[in-house]
């Protein structure tokens, strides 16, 4: 359980942003923690094992997960509330945002995204993609 500092981009095909708030972290079970997604508040949980996040879910969307691509699906993000960001350039990529956690530094790298337009669909279908840094308080 804890507090963190969370900063990172929201990207969306209409209406992306910058995204920076103070957000709870709950302890689930010994491995299972519960976040709440980019700015919109919808729970999600996550499991850390041996210092990877896994086995993310959210009953908010009808498709929720973890990402291992940078827009896999090729959405357009040239939207300006994008500022000129796109997954995968230098500052939001899967290298730094790799769905881990450090336990030195007390950090969460997320990068996870979901769609509500087609229940099932992988990370090729999500339109918002999520990259967050939490770093614990």
């Amino acid at each position: 359980d804890g507090v963190y500092e969370v900063t990172g981009w929201f990207f969306h095909p209409a209406a992306g942003r910058e995204l920076g708030a103070n957000k709870s972290i709950y302890t689930v079970n010994v491995v299972r923690s519960e976040g709440s997604v980019g700015d919109l508040g919808a729970p999600f949980q996550f499991d850390v094992i041996d210092g990877k996040v896994v086995n993310a879910t959210s009953d908010g969307f009808l498709s929720f997960d973890l990402m291992t691509a940078d827009n896999p699906g090729g959405a357009d993000y040239s939207s300006p509330t994008n500022g000129g960001h796109v997954p995968g350039d230098a500052d939001f990529n899967k290298t730094i945002y790799n769905n881990t956690y450090d336990s030195v530094t007390r950090t969460f790298y997320f990068h996870y995204g979901y769609t509500n337009a087609a229940a099932g669909a992988d990370q090729n279908g999500f339109s918002r993609q999520i990259y967050e840094k939490w770093v614990r308080k």
